[in-house]
């Protein structure tokens, strides 16, 4: 599945509620890689200290979906919700 597939599964997804999603932080680049079992992978290039990791995962995802979007739960997993500001 591309990028703006998933993309639009995401934000159907958050119009019905809280979306889950398991981080990849250190990436070489943000992007939305896949959907399984009801959460969306995220590899981000933020690095997971001083908080980098999040604060990317939210600009990309943001950017991408073209609304504001805030981490719900998560702040210090790789699993996180996110869900419409």
């Amino acid at each position: 599945m591309d990028e703006d597939m998933l993309i639009g599964m995401m934000k159907e997804k958050l119009r019905e509620g809280d979306v889950s999603l398991h981080a990849v932080p250190k990436s070489q680049k943000s992007e939305l890689v896949n959907y399984r079992e009801g959460c969306f992978k995220v590899k981000v290039r933020g690095a997971p200290e001083n908080n980098e990791a999040n604060k990317e995962l939210v600009r990309f995802l943001s950017k991408r979906l073209k609304v504001k979007v805030v981490m719900a739960r998560g702040e210090k997993s790789r699993k996180k919700v996110i869900r419409l500001l």
